[in-house]
This record gives C-alpha cells, sequence and structure tokens, in this order.
C-alpha cells in the first residue's frame, strides 16, 4: 500500500493535549475525503480505515464507473532497474544468456519475430529449457517449459514455470467440473500441457492465439505429442469470436492468458515497454458479456491482468464487473521473479457466473484448493494454498488501494 504522508506530522508538539489537538486536524480532512489516514513519526505509517471508509469502500465496489472508451487507459510499463537484460524467472536466473536459438518466425501480430531459446536447466540433468520470445518485447518471457534432454519429451507433470501460469492454473480448481476450457492466448502451451497431463475428466480444451507463428512455435517446440492429443483443438484468431461460433457446449472454465506489446514512456519520462493484458481488444463490455454468454451456470472466468496502477486495474475490473457482477475475487500477482522489474499492478482475476460460487472470500477459495488437491495430486506442487493465504484480495481491498493512491497524487500534485 502506498503510505500517506502528511509533512505536518514532523512537528514537535510536547504537550499532550495539543497532540490531541493535531491529531483531531489530521483526522477531520481524511474522514470528510474518506481517505485512508496516514502519520508518520514515533509511531511509524499507519492506515485509519474509518467506518465511514469502509462504507464508501463497499458502496464503490457494487456501482463501477464504466468507461464507453478506453482511450483513457494506459499501457502498462515494464522498466528494468539496470541496463541490458537480466532474464530471470522464479528464482531462474537466464544469466543474460538465453542459450541457443531453435525457431524464429516472424509475428503477423506487430510482436517482431517469434523465437524459442534451448539452454541446460540447471536444476535438473538431463533436462533442458525452452522459453519463448517476442524480438518486441525481450525483456519479457512469453512462456516456459522443461523437457527431457534426450527425446524432448515435455515434462508437463512439473509445476509450470510462471507465477501467472500456476495462479491461473488454480482457476481449475474452483468450477464443479473442468470437462470444457477455453484458453485465450496459447503462448508455448506449458497452461494447455498442464491441464491435459493433469486432468483425466478433461474432454475438450480449445486454445486460441492471434498469432499464426506462436501456433506453430506451441506445437513444434513446446508441446510434443500433446499437440495431437484429441482432447485439444489450436484456433488461430480471435478466441472470443471463435467461442460465440462454437457450438460444441458451453465451457467450465475461461482462462485469457494473452497480451500485446506497445511503446509507452515510464512515470519518471523514460522509455519503458508497455504492455497490454489482456489485449485491447479484449478490454470492452461487450467481450465478456459474450464470453458470459458461452459459459455454463457454474463457469469461471479467470484473466491475468495487468495495469499501470490500481485506478487503471479497477477500471478494467469494471468491464468484467459489467457481466459477473459482485463475482469478483483476485490474487495478487508477485514472487521474485519481479525483484528485477519495476513492475505494474498484476492480478490474477477470478469471475463467478454463479452467486452461489463459493470462492469470493478466501476461505472459500482454500477450501476448492484442499479439495482440488485431494482429486488432483500434482497441484500441490502449485504451492496455491500459500498462495491464497498471502495473495487472495477483493473489490474492496482495491477500491482501497485506489482511493489511497488517489489522495497520495492529489497530496504530491502528481
Amino acid at each position: 500500500r502506498i503510505p500517506l504522508l502528511n509533512t505536518s506530522c514532523h512537528t514537535y508538539i510536547p504537550d499532550k493535549k495539543m497532540k490531541v489537538l493535531g491529531l483531531f486536524l489530521l483526522v477531520l480532512p481524511s474522514v470528510s475525503a474518506f481517505s485512508p489516514l496516514g502519520w508518520c513519526g514515533d509511531l511509524g505509517v499507519r492506515r485509519l480505515t474509518t467506518a465511514s471508509l469502509a462504507a464508501r469502500v463497499q458502496g464503490a465496489s457494487k456501482h463501477f464507473v464504466l468507461h464507453g472508451s478506453p482511450s483513457g487507459w494506459r499501457a502498462a510499463h515494464l522498466q528494468t532497474k539496470q541496463s541490458g537484460v537480466r532474464r530471470g524467472v522464479a528464482g531462474i536466473n537466464m544469466g543474460g544468456d538465453p542459450g541457443d536459438m531453435i525457431f524464429s518466425q516472424e509475428s503477423e501480430c506487430g510482436a517482431g519475430s517469434v523465437q524459442v531459446w534451448e539452454r541446460d536447466f540447471e536444476e535438473e540433468a538431463g533436462k533442458v529449457m525452452r522459453t519463448l520470445w517476442f524480438s518486441g518485447s525481450p525483456e519479457v518471457w512469453q512462456s516456459a517449459v522443461v523437457l527431457n534432454k534426450e527425446d524432448s519429451v515435455p515434462d508437463f507433470k512439473r509445476a509450470p514455470t510462471f507465477h501467472s501460469c500456476k495462479g491461473l492454473a488454480l482457476a481449475a480448481a474452483l468450477p464443479p467440473s473442468v470437462k470444457n476450457i477455453l484458453l485465450i492466448g496459447l503462448g508455448g502451451g506449458a497452461l494447455a500441457g498442464w491441464l491435459l497431463e493433469n486432468h483425466a475428466e478433461l474432454e475438450r480444451l480449445v486454445a486460441c492465439d492471434l498469432d499464426p507463428a506462436v501456433a506453430v512455435a506451441a506445437q513444434r517446440c513446446f508441446l510434443g505429442s500433446y499437440g495431437e492429443d484429441s482432447r485439444l483443438e489450436i484456433h488461430v484468431g480471435d478466441g472470443v469470436e471463435y467461442a460465440k461460433q462454437d457450438d460444441a457446449g458451453k465451457f467450465d472454465l475461461i482462462i485469457v492468458d494473452a497480451s500485446e506489446s506497445a511503446e509507452t514512456g515510464s512515470d519518471d519520462g523514460a522509455a519503458a515497454l508497455g504492455v497490454w493484458a489482456p489485449p485491447r481488444v479484449l478490454r470492452t463490455v461487450a467481450c465478456y458479456q459474450a464470453l458470459r454468454e458461452v459459459m455454463n451456470e457454474n463457469g469461471v472466468l479467470a484473466v491475468n491482468v495487468l495495469a499501470r496502477d490500481p485506478i487503471d486495474m479497477l477500471d478494467y475490473i469494471s468491464l468484467v464487473n459489467a457481466s459477473f457482477p459482485g463475482r469478483i475475487a483476485f490474487l495478487e500477482n508477485r514472487d521474485g521473479s519481479h525483484s528485477w522489474m519495476v513492475t505494474p499492478d498484476n492480478k490474477i482475476v477470478f469471475a463467478a457466473c454463479s452467486s452461489a460460487a463459493t470462492f469470493l472470500n478466501e476461505e472459500g477459495m482454500a477450501d476448492r484448493v484442499l479439495a482440488y488437491q485431494e482429486h488432483v495430486p500434482a497441484s500441490k506442487d502449485l504451492e496455491l494454498s500459500a498462495r491464497v493465504r498471502k495473495e487472495f484480495t477483493t473489490v474492496d481491498n482495491l477500491c482501497d488501494r485506489a482511493q489511497q493512491l488517489r489522495v497520495y497524487r492529489s497530496n504530491h500534485k502528481l
């Protein structure tokens, strides 16, 4: 949370009554603005949540102001803390050398060239790691899969490498069943492979990607025999449009893990890599209305979202809320792989079709995870119980953070 500091707190007030008066003068404007109160000094940085603030936040989470156009939004920016790129994720440091490039094909979606690199997997002998990159966004891994070095068979029993991919895998624990899944954004197929390997009841997994080069890379370099699995359908094109025309049955789970690059500037004016996740084509009210219509009554939506800050995140959530009113929860997406970047607000967003969904609070989601681990033993490697305990949050928390940011900007004239 962004601390809200009032420099007047640094004034030394020896008299106890004067201290009370000073505190009252601080509380008054904070309460009137419905903003969290922050003060510093011997007390440290603290936050006071008043009853009126709680009421306002609760109301805000139920009555979003919808944006008719995303033109006012800004792409989230990723900026390295040091020159060059130290390619590392989840404790695995690529050391600036991703290995040998084994695949390259020009993107048809403006991402530069789609590349696959291979290097020895340091954590286990006899294994290699293949990573998917776009030359247009060299600081960002798009996917990573561990394979046997001898025969290039992917090891999908192993938990996905990316923290975000593990969070999206949690979505499979939330519906009553996962027989029919739509995945928008195939990437290297790490999530698709893990779902196919570990869910025997899965009957159909439809994976859509806008870029033909990405689909070729996934099938040729990552999926192995899973690329020919009868349960997997790979389609090149708009996943939402495909789902609207699909007549094979409604989906139990829809996962959106797609992004697009965009040039942008950071808040300090420096050049930075801009990222839209999900892409702008998936940032409309109509998009989520369409997805809701192709889901069954107990269906679940999961989206990997990058936003510039909590305010922009709240704006994005308003689009989802229009079709899933009040039925939204989040996991914060933070792990060691983010320490090398100045990162934007990143969350895994879950939305439920049914108002009776039990995972919309922390206890309910934890219960679903425990049941899932019994049903899918491999999911224990995802460390989902720890993630729910550490990273679960709600719309109300996001409203709170956005309000703090607004007040902070106002106080500092940013």
